[in-house]
Parts: C-alpha cells; sequence; structure tokens
C-alpha cells in the first residue's frame, strides 16, 4: 500500500520520469548496451527528478494566520510526504544511494579486479588497444593513427575510401552541431604476422538506422579487403571495428573478400555488443602479433679449414665472450745449403707489382635494415628499396619478414627524412651521370 500526503505520490512520477529519460539518453549516446552502466544511468535520472519535483511542485507551503481572540500569529505548513519522508528527504536519500551504486560500478569494472592476463604478450595487447582506441576519440588535427608508419599510411587510405564510398552509399543526415571527430573517419591501423586490423570511429554512427549501420560495415570490411591485398606479402587475416562516440557497433573479422557481389561470406566471427566487440579485436591482435616472426640473428659462415670461434658464456647477463682457439705453431727449421762454388751474380731485377682492381662501390639502394622513425617516435624496422615518385617524397620500404610498403617521406622524423634526402640526392646523381 502506498502512503503519501499531499502531493506526495508525485514524488514516484518523476523519479520513474527521470530514470526513463537518462536511460534513454545514455542509450542514445552510447548507441549500444553498457550493462554496468545502465543502472547508473537510472539512478541518476531518479535522483535529478525527485530534486527537481521537491524543489517545484511538491515544496512545502507556509501560510500565516492571526487568532482573532490571541491577536498571535498561527503558522500552518503543508507538507507533501511518501511513506512519512518529504521530497527533499527522499531527493538527499536517492541521492545517496546513487552516489554508492556508482562507486561500486566502478569497483566492478576497475582492471585490479579482473583475472590477470594468461600471458605478457596478451597483457601487453590488451594495453595496445586501449591506447590506440583512445586516439580515435576526439579529432585533434590527425585522422590517421598507427603501430607503425606503414600502418598509419594504410589508415590514412582507408580513412580517405570509407570516406568517399559512405558519402556515394549512404544519405547523409543533418550534421550535429558538436562532433567529436568533426565529421572525419578517425582510423586507428596496426599491422603485424600475416593479419590487418582496423578500428573506425565513425561521425554520428548513432543517428545511423540499422540498415544503415550494416551498410557502412560491409563498406569497411571491402575497403580493409582492398588494403589487406595491396600490402606486400598480402595480409591472409583482416579485421575491423566501427565505433561510435563510446561504444563500438559491429565487429567482424575473417580473410579478406573473395567475391565482391557476396563480401561477408568471408566473415568468420562477428559481434554488435560493445564489450564483446572489445574482446574480439583484443583476441584478434594476441593473434597475429603471435604469428609475427621473431628476427633472426645472422651466424657468419666461417672458411674451410679453420676452426669455428667457441662461444663461452661470460658473468655478465647481456654480453657473450668470443673464445679464440688457439692453433699451436710448429717451427720450421729450414738447412742452409753450403756453396762450393761462388756463386754468379744475377742481374737485379725489380720486383713485379701485382695490379689491384678496385672493388666495385655498393649500390646506394636498397640500403641496410635500419630503424626509421616517425613524428611520434615510433620505429619501423627496414630497409629503405626505392624511391616510387620522380619527386623522391615517396619510398618503398621492406621490413625483415619480407612486407614491403610505401610511406611518405614527411612521415618520418626530421633526422630520418634528413638521411632520406641525402640518399635521393645520390640516386639523382648517379641516375644524371649515367
Amino acid at each position: 500500500m502506498i502512503i503519501w500526503k499531499g502531493r506526495g505520490l508525485l514524488i514516484l512520477l518523476f523519479a520513474a520520469l527521470g530514470a526513463m529519460a537518462f536511460a534513454a539518453a545514455f542509450k542514445a549516446i552510447s548507441h549500444g548496451p553498457l550493462s554496468e552502466w545502465n543502472t547508473v544511468a537510472g539512478m541518476i535520472g531518479a535522483s535529478v527528478g525527485i530534486w527537481v519535483c521537491a524543489m517545484t511542485v511538491c515544496k512545502p507551503n507556509q501560510q500565516t494566520f492571526l487568532d482573532p481572540a490571541t491577536r498571535s500569529p498561527i503558522v500552518l505548513k503543508r507538507t507533501h510526504d511518501l511513506y512519512f519522508l518529504s521530497a527533499r528527504s527522499w531527493a538527499i536519500l536517492i541521492s545517496l544511494v546513487t552516489v554508492a551504486t556508482i562507486m561500486l560500478t566502478l569497483a566492478a569494472v576497475s582492471p585490479l579486479n579482473k583475472p590477470a592476463e594468461p600471458s605478457s604478450l596478451s597483457g601487453k595487447t590488451t594495453s595496445e588497444f586501449t591506447n590506440a582506441n583512445r586516439l580515435i576519440d576526439i579529432y585533434k588535427d590527425k585522422v590517421a593513427h598507427g603501430n607503425t608508419a606503414a600502418a598509419e599510411s594504410l589508415a590514412e587510405v582507408f580513412a580517405t575510401n570509407l570516406s568517399s564510398l559512405r558519402d556515394e552509399a549512404i544519405s547523409k543526415g543533418r550534421s550535429s552541431s558538436f562532433s567529436a571527430t568533426k565529421g572525419r573517419f578517425l582510423t586507428y591501423c596496426h599491422i603485424a604476422g600475416n593479419g590487418v586490423c582496423f578500428m573506425v570511429h565513425v561521425p554520428e554512427l548513432r543517428k545511423f538506422k540499422t540498415d544503415a549501420k550494416d551498410a557502412i560495415a560491409q563498406l569497411a570490411w571491402i575497403v580493409a579487403s582492398a588494403a589487406a591485398k595491396e600490402m606486400n606479402p598480402p595480409a591472409t587475416r583482416i579485421a575491423i571495428g566501427i565505433r561510435g562516440a563510446i561504444l563500438y557497433d559491429r565487429t567482424w573479422v575473417g580473410t579478406p573478400v573473395k567475391d565482391i557481389d557476396n563480401p561477408e561470406a568471408t566473415i568468420q566471427s562477428r559481434s554488435s555488443d560493445s564489450d564483446d566487440a572489445k574482446n574480439l579485436l583484443s583476441d584478434f591482435l594476441v593473434e597475429i602479433e603471435k604469428r609475427t616472426p621473431p628476427v633472426l640473428e645472422t651466424t657468419p659462415i666461417s672458411s674451410p679449414g679453420k676452426k669455428k670461434p667457441k662461444l663461452v658464456k661470460s658473468n655478465s647477463p647481456t654480453s657473450t665472450v668470443v673464445e679464440t682457439v688457439k692453433t699451436p705453431v710448429t717451427a720450421v727449421v729450414v738447412p742452409t745449403p753450403i756453396a762450393t762454388t761462388e756463386p754468379k751474380p744475377t742481374p737485379a731485377t725489380a720486383p713485379e707489382v701485382p695490379s689491384i682492381t678496385p672493388p666495385p662501390a655498393p649500390p646506394i639502394l636498397p640500403t641496410a635494415v635500419r630503424e626509421w622513425n616517425d613524428s611520434a617516435g615510433r620505429p619501423l624496422k627496414a630497409s629503405l628499396e626505392r624511391f616510387t615518385s620522380p619527386a623522391c617524397d615517396t619510398a618503398e620500404f621492406k621490413r625483415e619478414d619480407g612486407q614491403a610498403f610505401q610511406i611518405s617521406v614527411s612521415k618520418f622524423s626530421q633526422k630520418d627524412q634528413d638521411d632520406i634526402n641525402k640518399i635521393a640526392e645520390k640516386v639523382k646523381a648517379e641516375q644524371s651521370g649515367k
């Protein structure tokens, strides 16, 4: 049984309306389910609704009358209660419960309460996913990001192509006055092993209908497949993650498209739940990182007839001592012949000087494998194979695992740009000399 006084029953109505309004707003912003915070959003809405009720329609009324007999003032207060508590008391109580709910939810989703990762690789990859996801939250004068300079270039191509296809295939709605992406497709690309992963923040995704979201995911899958096939060697595993302002909406994992009329035939796993999507992308990153071939150190081949140096462990944990095997030298005594007759003097002849042919100059390209750093300091260990433009402002780099990428020279640090420009000058001088 509900017990109320005055307009006290309106406390329940305002609480319900506030909870529903905040829950709907949270769902619209996040455009997806997020079970941990649904309750929190409802509690905050209920608190706000009760506070509004307490300050307006359920505000206590006070009237003062004058007693005609005693000529003393009489104060009459009219309160609006629900279960013997005023609207203001209910507002304070629900606010305290809301604060407690927020603290419990934060504790539940805290990384400290999650089980430890089974391996250092998994923990490292999860951290990389989190950092990569933050890069595409808000547009900060940069659209494309990547784990290497080559991946960043691939992300830029992906964002440009997807934006063009979206404009052609999907009718553009009314733009919002505030947009975290400023209308740009913020993209992060991760290349490792035999796979490539694209995470993209689609502008105004929450306003897309279901069929439009499916269409943008299919376009992203096609663009990612085309990018994977252009890699050298081509990537055999791809993944895409489509997200909005906060949550992921579509995540697909599989192999590049084979039939353009049926692009989704190569999808092996997919998810439209944000939490599952993050797990799916993290697992994919772990998978392709494990397939990255290790860097092998080459051992020089010793010439025949000579003993190989022997490796001896040193007390230092980071060094190896090479012990040279000494070969005992046997002294050979050469007997001096006794001259029986006086030798005839022979005419002095100049010693014959063998002709020395200078070794050929080493080729300018390709260069040796070295570390090239981009403007953010991220390294790319590769060799500079050739320049792909007449102005020498774009070059092809090849990693030790055989993958080749075309990267703009402007993507590198100033020091590496100077090194590349010096190499370009030598190449141009060599070509003009020919």
